[in-house]
């Protein structure tokens, strides 16, 4: 069982966008952050841009970034980094950048890390407890970046729905951090909940210490990111515990979390909090009768469905699925589901203040005529039908060589 500071405690805010920025610091200060990182230790902000559009409910927030970065810069945290996951389509400069976090970034003069570029080392890490998968995933030794070794990282998603997990919250941007490298064919053989807790004792073991500030302003309430609808909550939540404060994200959209396997599973092996009695909610109660939140019943049948999924879902696509992904994310996607989330994110404060960012434009995706879409999914179609063709081929050539 792993012990740390503010195992089990989450700091819940109720905010507005007047106060939002502050607010963030009195999160991080209600749970006592400064007793879980040390300041003398590099900082390393991770952030969540699922594509390279602005994703309302999906993304890192301008807000939650500057709310963070003031907060740390104010308590003497000096030498901060940020390290974007890679999106599912674009670069991450044209991620950063539709969603205003470029903007924050360049403000406050803060550095990047990149996993990909070719000068990272990665070593191979012995872990000092049993992992479940990770030996799987990396049949010849665990690789880790060694520029995350020993610092300090905090986790910035954005609370929405996850098609595996259920949420994509801080265990989640924590798996994507430290195993999501791992081949996405080995990924999904293995199921999400051991990847999941894997990567959360994982990161225990080789950072300094970790935190993960979740914006559930606008919240995304869907199957997964790309088929949502947003819901207003306006409130912000950090944790030490990512097992704790996703407990609470799952309340939040409507989940039992004991019918999530990685948040029991993560429990049982010491690695934080998942049983509701448990817990310590400093801030709003959001278990108190003033919420009165009840996990809904069609989502429990949904969930608990999801018990044996792999984690293919945390690897960047690979051949026919990257073709699918893109044809998906920046044909089909941007005219219809995230056309509409935008212009009803813009009609909400939390939608205001995003456009208030910068030089306060907003790209709004165009509406795809219907005869180009038709044809545009045809010839999508076809040409994922020649790409998996082509490549159940190379598979049997390569078993008849």
């Amino acid at each position: 069982m792993t012990e740390f500071h503010g195992k089990g405690k989450v700091a819940v805010i109720k905010t507005r966008p007047e106060t939002v920025l502050g607010d963030i610091g009195r999160a991080l200060h209600l749970i006592e952050y400064e007793l879980a990182l040390p300041k003398d230790r590099d900082t390393v902000i991770v952030i969540t841009t699922p594509t390279a559009m602005w994703c309302p409910g999906s993304a890192t927030t301008p807000w939650q970034l500057e709310g963070l970065v003031r907060r740390l810069k104010a308590d003497g945290y000096s030498r901060l980094y940020i390290l974007c996951h890679q999106p599912l389509v674009g670069s991450v400069l044209q991620a950063e950048e539709a969603n205003k976090l470029r903007y924050v970034i360049d403000k406050y003069r803060l550095s990047h890390l990149d996993l990909h570029d070719p000068e990272v080392e990665w070593v191979t890490h012995t872990p000092s407890r049993p992992l479940k998968v990770a030996p799987q995933l990396f049949p010849d030794g665990i690789k880790v970046p060694r520029l995350l070794l020993e610092r300090n990282i905090i986790h910035l998603p954005a609370l929405s729905a996850h098609p595996a997990m259920a949420i994509a919250g801080g265990m989640v941007s924590t798996a994507q951090l430290w195993l999501g490298h791992a081949h996405a064919a080995a990924l999904s053989r293995v199921p999400i909940a051991d990847v999941l807790a894997d990567a959360v004792a994982l990161q225990q073991e080789l950072s300094a210490g970790s935190l993960t500030v979740v914006d559930a302003t606008l919240v995304g309430q869907g199957s997964s990111f790309a088929n949502t609808r947003l819901k207003e909550w306006s409130l912000i939540l950090a944790s030490t515990d990512h097992v704790a404060v996703d407990t609470l994200g799952a309340i939040i959209l409507g989940y039992p979390p004991q019918e999530i396997p990685a948040l029991q599973q993560a429990q049982e092996r010491g690695l934080g909090i998942s049983d509701l009695a448990a817990l310590s909610i400093l801030g709003e109660n959001l278990l108190g009768p003033d919420w009165n939140l009840q996990p809904e019943d069609r989502v429990i049948n949904t969930v608990t469905g999801r018990r044996q999924k792999g984690a293919a879902q945390l690897a960047s696509p690979q051949g026919v699925g990257k073709l699918l992904t893109t044809l998906k994310l920046q044909l089909f996607w941007p005219s219809g589901v995230g056309r509409q989330l935008a212009r009803t994110a813009l009609e909400t404060p939390w939608g205001q203040l995003f456009q208030s960012y910068d030089d306060g434009n907003v790209r709004i995706p165009e509406r795809i005529p219907k005869p180009l879409l038709g044809m545009l999914g045809v010839a999508g179609l076809g040409a994922s039908v020649f790409a998996l063709r082509h490549w159940r081929r190379a598979i049997e050539l390569r078993r008849e060589g």
